[in-house]
């Protein structure tokens, strides 16, 4: 049975539930730990190319760097670039995958397989990223058409009359460009939720972006404010419980075993520390997720082979309830964002996403008769 749905604001909230499915969070935890795997990787040969050791990097930031607040060569620059390219695509092909699982789960197939949603996002998903693409593509063209005109009107006597003659399309020009920009925005947010749940080209995507600003600008504003502070909400008291598990864990096993306390120290010490994230450390602080945030000034040294391994392991495993978190704020997110398309997808063009196309009746009811008596004899 498909899922009622308001097909309003009402729906928006809804995210928070459906965005803790272990299927969609799966999906989007394997998603980053790959995505950040490929910027980890570029980013680190950012900073050795740009003069960095390998071990000031690791002593500073541990498994994910933060190469764009470091000073990079051209080559680092490019390294950089190519990491952060490749962690988008990751991201929003993992991201379409779980539109569709959400999709799948609205209509009422609530066993809809992660590996038949990552063969659709494979094939389908790059029109999630390449929509956005084409409209940076189309914005630099109309950047660099409007320097040469710039060029152009320098030239004595011909170049003031080339500005007055093309002084006003000019403006309108740099309006359309405005609502490129923000149609990126848009698509941003909902490029992943249309190619989930209509399965659509990129020029099909970008249609739909065009219609949905055009038509529900102001809706889809406000409700995307309402998903951030519905992902917002429930993912800070999703963390909470998170940090009170480890929390309860921790004390738990130090009673059992008294070297436990100096194993978390050295998993914590694996564990990255961003100075310009500082304050969302004192936020993590401030919801009480503690056991997240504190990083001992120093590994522990006196501590024996296994041990050591032990704290390694840990320390992983710290970077799997970052991520575990992180998914569920994803989940919510392309969870949230399919709410909201499928709302405004009614709202405009009047039809239901969640409703089976029926097929259509036969207008020539005699025909139909004949073929049947044919089949019969």
């Amino acid at each position: 049975m498909p899922v009622k749905l308001h097909y309003n604001f009402k729906d928006v909230f809804r995210a928070a539930r459906f965005g803790l499915s272990v299927k969609k969070m799966w999906v989007m935890f394997m998603g980053l730990v790959l995505g950040f795997f490929f910027y980890s990787v570029f980013s680190y040969l950012a900073l050795i190319q740009s003069g960095w050791a390998f071990k000031r990097v690791w002593e500073i930031y541990k498994l994910i760097p933060i190469a764009f607040i470091e000073p990079l060569s051209e080559w680092g620059n490019f390294f950089h670039i190519v990491g952060v390219i490749l962690f988008i695509i990751t991201f929003f092909i993992f991201g379409t995958a779980v539109s569709k699982i959400h999709f799948e789960q609205l209509k009422g197939d609530e066993f809809y397989e992660i590996r038949e949603s990552l063969k659709f996002s494979i094939s389908k998903g790059k029109s999630s990223f390449l929509t956005p693409l084409l409209l940076i593509i189309l914005m630099l063209i109309i950047l660099i058409t409007g320097f040469i005109w710039g060029l152009i009107t320098r030239i004595p006597i011909i170049g003031p009359i080339i500005f007055i003659i093309f002084a006003i399309p000019a403006f309108f020009t740099c309006l359309f460009l405005v609502y490129l920009f923000v149609s990126f925005i848009a698509s941003l947010f909902i490029s992943p939720s249309i190619v989930g749940t209509t399965g659509n080209d990129t020029f099909d995507t970008l249609f739909e972006i065009f219609s949905t600003i055009n038509e529900e600008p102001w809706r889809l504003f406000l409700y995307e404010m309402l998903l951030f502070t519905v992902i917002f909400i429930a993912g800070s008291i999703f963390t909470w419980f998170v940090s009170k598990a480890i929390l309860v864990a921790i004390v738990v096993l130090s009673k059992a075993y008294p070297q436990f306390p100096q194993i978390i120290e050295k998993a914590h010490s694996l564990l990255p520390y961003w100075k310009p994230l500082e304050r969302f450390y004192d936020y993590l602080a401030f919801i009480g997720a503690g056991p997240l945030t504190y990083i001992p000034p120093s590994a522990p040294s006196q501590l024996g082979l296994w041990e050591n391994l032990l704290g390694w392991f840990l320390g992983l495993f710290g970077y799997a309830v970052i991520f575990m978190v992180l998914s569920y704020l994803a989940s919510m997110f392309f969870s949230g964002n399919n709410f909201i398309f499928i709302t405004l997808y009614k709202k405009k063009d009047e039809i239901d996403l969640l409703k089976e196309e029926e097929e259509p009746e036969s207008y020539m009811p005699e025909i139909e008769e004949e073929k049947e008596e044919k089949e019969e004899n």
